[in-house]
């Protein structure tokens, strides 16, 4: 046994480095991926789950073509309770009263589009503020997604470099606003919490506001994100929470940014060194079990821990907002054991071929000794050659002793 787990320690320990730079190198992304947006679909009851943020949409620019109307909006949201209000987009019909009002608000923010200049795709500007703003700033953040992965939208943003400086985005400046401790976020995209579903987020629409038919229980101390409507001449995004081919408006995507800022939600992924120890565990506890199992019981045994992965992600991914590399861990565990068994079936092969090996030799010494003497029954061999070859009627032999 001491020598299966040596030896089978050096085949896992080669398969848990293959594992790990594979995860480092990016191999498991897209199964990650698929496995983290069904973990995602199985949430949790939203019963007693504290709402950050309520969406307000805008069917089309005529909806509110009067430039009172943005101000009547302002007035409504500050009446029923908002801590916040973020525009993903500036209103066409906005005039400079609206402006005007929401720099006197101070929580009022905007979204900056980015554009690149044909000449380089790489030199990014920001669109440049309404001629109606005036000339004091006002509390803006850059509207800028990541790159899908493998075509879903699961994480989004910190920061975005334009024009040579560091600009946070429209969620981040916005969290950041009410205190939240942006500077602890990580600088690459982060994972936005959709572990409560689609339609988690309060929606209304603008004119609801307007005809005040809201009640401030459902707007007080949270942050209003306005943007327009899902329509089928906008363009959507694929997250973890569709409902069917349904995209998720842009706006929609931010709200959950936002709600998993303020919440303090955001998914945090596992780093690569402690991925390397959770590996390394699994392959040694894989390495003492196995060793004294079958071959059936070492695919139960697989098949067990594998629920146990399952569930481990699942509680990680709902409770501690933590995404473990489930895929990574399910891979090292069918590679070990894989490996485990198939080591110890080569040492049961060669032992058994070495017993037989053993046998026939033992066999073949006492059917043919290598000297004449060495036969247990040399002394009849003799007489009955000799009483053959001379026809004698008596003999006696005197032997030795």
């Amino acid at each position: 046994m001491l020598s299966v787990l040596n030896r089978g320690l050096l085949y896992v320990l080669t398969a848990l480095l293959l594992v790990w730079m594979g995860s480092l190198a990016g191999l498991f992304d897209a199964a990650d991926g698929l496995l983290y947006d069904r973990l995602t679909h199985l949430s949790i009851s939203k019963k007693d789950k504290e709402i950050h943020v309520v969406m307000v949409e805008v069917d089309n620019d005529g909806e509110l073509s009067d430039p009172d109307d943005w101000l009547l909006l302002l007035d409504s949201l500050v009446k029923l309770g908002s801590s916040q209000i973020v525009f993903t987009y500036f209103p066409d019909s906005a005039d400079a009263r609206f402006y005007q009002r929401a720099r006197q608000l101070g929580q009022v923010w905007f979204g900056r589009t980015l554009n690149s200049r044909e000449i380089d795709d790489d030199d990014i500007y920001m669109t440049e503020w309404p001629p109606t703003v005036g000339a004091e700033p006002l509390p803006y953040g850059v509207m800028s997604l990541p790159q899908a992965d493998v075509g879903i939208y699961r994480r989004a943003l910190v920061r975005v470099m334009v024009e040579g400086e560091s600009q946070p985005t429209l969620e981040v400046a916005a969290a950041a606003g009410l205190g939240v401790p942006v500077e602890s976020l990580p600088n690459t995209p982060f994972l936005v919490n959709f572990n409560h579903g689609r339609d988690w987020l309060p929606r209304v629409g603008v004119q609801r506001v307007l005809d005040n038919g809201l009640i401030p229980e459902l707007m007080v101390g949270r942050s209003v994100v306005i943007g327009p409507a899902a329509a089928p001449d906008r363009t959507g995004l694929h997250t973890p929470v569709n409902h069917d081919d349904e995209a998720m408006p842009w706006h929609e995507f931010q709200a959950y940014t936002l709600a998993s800022l303020l919440a303090d939600t955001v998914i945090r992924n596992l780093n690569m060194a402690w991925l390397a120890v959770l590996l390394f565990i699994v392959t040694v506890l894989n390495l003492v079990v196995c060793q004294w199992m079958g071959a059936l019981n070492v695919g139960r045994f697989t098949a067990g821990m594998t629920v146990a992965y399952l569930l481990t992600g699942w509680t990680m991914l709902h409770f501690m907002h933590l995404w473990i590399p489930v895929i990574e861990l399910i891979t090292i565990q069918i590679l070990s054991s894989v490996l485990i068994s198939r080591y110890k079936l080569n040492q049961s092969e060669q032992a058994l071929r070495k017993m037989v090996l053993d046998s026939m030799s033992r066999f073949h010494e006492r059917l043919r000794p290598n000297y004449f003497y060495d036969s247990p029954e040399y002394m009849s061999h003799v007489v009955r050659m000799v009483d053959q070859s001379l026809n004698l009627s008596r003999l006696i032999f005197l032997e030795k002793v």
